[in-house]
């Protein structure tokens, strides 16, 4: 047997409920995840949440920078 590498484009729908960001996933998708977790050592769960969070942190740093002003505009009464 051989395994193919797997495309990991983030290709899912998002939606925002409760304040929190939720991925539409197909269902047969979310049962292999699943499968996977409960076959993952607690040291590969714990790598995998720890890898997960910078890549959040990561994505939330950029959203923050995308309107970003300079110093200069933030002290200005009228930036422009």
């Amino acid at each position: 047997m051989t395994a193919e590498p797997v495309e990991r484009a983030d290709v899912h729908e998002m939606i925002h409920v409760g304040g929190e960001t939720a991925v539409v996933v197909p269902l047969n998708e979310y049962r292999v995840l699943a499968e996977l977790r409960m076959q993952a050592t607690p040291e590969a769960i714990e790598e995998a949440e720890g890898k997960a969070l910078i890549a959040g942190y990561d994505d939330w740093v950029t959203r923050a920078r995308s309107g970003a002003k300079s110093q200069r505009q933030v002290n200005e009464r009228d930036p422009r």
